[in-house]
């Protein structure tokens, strides 16, 4: 009801940009700001050996938010769960046209390819 502009990046979107373990472990940055996110995605890797891979979701709300390109986008009309219990918070489509855009397909190369030069990565 705020008339703002609402993009929504959900989890489905965001399963569509992930990095495997050795993918992750295998880069490298000659750049101070790649050797800190590399830092930062190694380590979530090195600190639990049963993780085999990382979604990208906050990197990729950014990356729409600056690119919007990067993904195709429907209008939709969402409620979200306000009942305790298990669908607290849990969006679910109305069916009719909204105003919310919801990211739908992600196009990951393109991700992938604004990722790496953000970072230098190698």
């Amino acid at each position: 009801s705020s008339r703002l502009p609402i993009t929504m990046v959900d989890l489905a979107a965001c399963r569509q940009v992930k990095i495997n373990r050795e993918q992750a472990l295998g880069l490298k940055s000659a750049t101070p700001l790649g050797r800190l996110m590399l830092d930062m995605l190694q380590g979530w890797f090195h600190r639990e050996p049963s993780r085999e891979e990382f979604e990208f979701c906050d990197p990729l709300a950014m990356a729409i938010a600056l690119h919007p390109a990067i993904a195709t986008a429907t209008k939709v009309d969402l409620d979200v769960g306000i009942e305790n219990g298990e669908l607290l918070g849990a969006t679910s489509e109305t069916g009719g046209p909204g105003e919310i855009t919801l990211t739908q397909d992600v196009d990951s190369s393109r991700f992938f390819a604004l990722f790496g030069r953000l970072f230098e990565l190698r």
